[in-house]
Parts: C-alpha cells; structure tokens; sequence
C-alpha cells in the first residue's frame, strides 16, 4: 500500500482508505486531488533522476503539511489525493488546499537544480449517502480539471 518512489499510499491504500470512511456515515470527509504544474521540464530537461527528487521533495511537503490522521497518496505520476476525515465544511477544505498548496509551491533545489512547481487542486466534500469510491475520485479530479482551466489553485466540486 506504499508507493515505492515518494513513501506515500498508493492507489491501494486510497481505496481501503475509501471504503472505510464510507462505511462509517457518522462523520464527514473530503478528497483533494493534486496535480502539479510545471513539473515536466524538470524530466525532460534534467532527467528523470532529478524529476524523481522533485516528487520526493513534493510528497515529504504534502506530508508535513497534513494531520495524522489524514492520508497523503501518490496515484501515479505528479498526481496525488489526499483524504481529509472529519473535514466536511467548504471553508475548512479550502484552508486545507491552501496550506498543502503554500508547502508545495515553495522553491527547492534538487540535486543541484533549482526551481519550483505549481499545483492545481480539485476538492470534494463526501456525500452522507449513496457515495461510491470512484464517482468521489471522479468528481475530485472533475475539480481540479476546473481549477487548471480558471488558472486558480483550488476548485470545489459543490454539486456531490
């Protein structure tokens, strides 16, 4: 359930993750899709060694900047979902893409190549009935679609 580049969950620690916290309607939570901007020059031009470093750098950021008991998941290439338990108000999703989003969007250096990266952010807060895994993923990533397409960091999907 460790993807084995940055450390984070996987996809199959995103979807037990899921399951469990639709299984229990008691309290609400959210999703964040994270995908970066301007990382690809950092492949293509330096390599994949360094373009590496740079989603270790981004995955220990996403980590430092959420609480324990929230889940940080690379699901392949510079995408990311973080799920936030307990989160189910608009305004407390939105500080939380912001602090993730302030720590990523810092500037680093990897292995002698200075720089830094942008994000776009899709959020969703979980329905209380009726979700499934998947349209919950779907309709974050539908977010963050919306949020590259504004040219803003963070997008709401309120219609879940």
């Amino acid at each position: 359930e460790t993807d084995a580049l940055t450390g984070l969950g996987n996809r199959l620690a995103l979807s037990h993750r899921l399951r469990e916290e639709l299984e229990d309607p008691r309290h609400g939570f959210a999703l964040l899709y994270l995908d970066l901007c301007r990382f690809k020059p950092f492949n293509d031009r330096y390599g994949h060694a360094v373009g590496d470093r740079v989603l270790r750098i981004v995955a220990e950021r996403i980590r430092m900047s959420i609480r324990r008991k929230d889940l940080a998941t690379r699901i392949g290439g510079d995408e990311f979902v973080v799920v936030l338990p307990g989160v189910s108000h608009p305004g407390l999703l939105e500080s939380r893409a912001d602090l993730i989003a302030d720590h990523v969007c810092r500037p680093f250096s990897a292995d002698g190549v200075t720089g830094e990266v942008g994000i776009s952010i899709g959020g969703v807060i979980a329905p209380p009935d009726g979700a499934k895994e998947a349209q919950l993923i779907d309709l974050a990533d539908q977010a963050m679609y919306e949020s590259k397409r504004r040219g803003i960091r963070f997008w709401m999907q309120r219609d879940a």
